[in-house]
């Protein structure tokens, strides 16, 4: 993963455990995480950031 850009996609976050996991996993690989797209947040809708990375939402709450 040294190097690849990569965007973690999620359907649906809650409190974005989930995601914030992968990122950090992803990081410690080598990957260069350019953010995170999710479909659907149930939690704030005004969130812009996961784990240090910009966070884009469809359908914000």
């Amino acid at each position: 993963m040294t190097g690849k850009r990569v965007l973690v996609v999620e359907d649906v976050i809650t409190t974005g455990g989930a995601v914030k996991l992968a990122i950090d996993a992803l990081c410690k690989h080598g990957a260069d995480v350019v953010g995170s797209l999710v479909v659907m947040s149930r939690s704030n809708p005004m969130l812009t950031h996961l784990g240090g990375k910009p966070l884009f939402q469809l359908w914000p709450n």
